[in-house]
């Protein structure tokens, strides 16, 4: 597996991007209610609970039950490019927040990119051994700038987009990390901040009411894991912990070996 420093691109991506390519854990496109979903398997799996209730949280997860179930699942293959960080991609910067889907779609398109699938998201944090978190199957809360404390938001003061109020709001409850400052926690692949910091804007492959969907989970006290999604909003909703990252296809001629 080739990882590359941030500002190199790796494989046959452009600079700021990750070449993710291999065998992805395939449920059949499955929403993870079903009880045949590879996300209710996983779930299966955990062996410590921090909290059953929904947002549900897996403290730990017992590798060997959930290898035996992964391996029960057919494989996809997979290759894309990936930005490493949330937007705007830059080492050191707050990723964006209070972005549409639409928004987040047009930023991806002018700079020659793509939003992600969810699908594509989920394999670029989970990796061919479909850990449960990008960096394994042990959730690390303060170290990955999870399960902070929720803060109650004014709805009335995030409407207002753009205003100074709205700014002073969304300084009063951010609890996230600026983008890379939590190498540790980063994906097999080397991609960063995929659990924790904000929740991403995806396009939905597994069907349901709204394109626009989801994935990561933030800061908060959440499920926090590769697998899991929100499906709930549609595309014009903003929030004080929704941003997003860009995606790209792989560009046709020669590719660069991952061995490299």
């Amino acid at each position: 597996m080739l990882l590359s420093p941030p500002e190199e691109g790796s494989g046959a991506c452009p600079a700021g991007m990750v070449h993710v390519e291999g065998a992805m854990v395939d449920d059949g496109g499955m929403q993870g209610w079903r009880a045949d979903s590879a996300e209710a398997a996983q779930r299966s799996a955990c062996s410590v609970w921090i909290d059953r209730t929904y947002p549900e949280r897996c403290l730990s997860f017992d590798p060997g039950r959930w290898a035996a179930l992964r391996d029960s699942y057919p494989r996809r293959a997979m290759s894309f490019c990936v930005d490493r960080y949330e937007w705007p991609n830059k080492s050191g910067a707050y990723p964006w927040v209070m972005v549409t889907w639409p928004e987040a779609r047009d930023l991806c398109s002018r700079v020659g990119k793509r939003l992600c699938t969810e699908d594509e998201w989920t394999f670029a944090c989970e990796g061919e051994d479909a850990t449960p978190f990008p960096y394994g199957y042990e959730r690390r809360s303060s170290e990955c700038g999870l399960d902070a404390p929720w803060r109650k938001y004014s709805s009335s003061a995030l409407a207002a987009r753009g205003s100074e109020r709205c700014s002073a709001e969304l300084g009063r409850l951010w609890q996230g990390k600026r983008s890379g400052s939590s190498p540790s926690c980063a994906s097999s692949w080397g991609v960063e901040d995929m659990n924790g910091s904000v929740e991403e804007w995806t396009v939905s492959t597994r069907g349901g009411t709204h394109p626009s969907i989801l994935k990561g989970g933030y800061w908060g006290p959440v499920r926090t894991r590769c697998r899991t999604s929100t499906r709930s909003h549609g595309p014009g909703h903003a929030f004080y912990q929704q941003g997003f990252r860009c995606c790209k296809d792989i560009a046709s001629g020669p590719r660069r070996s991952v061995d490299d």
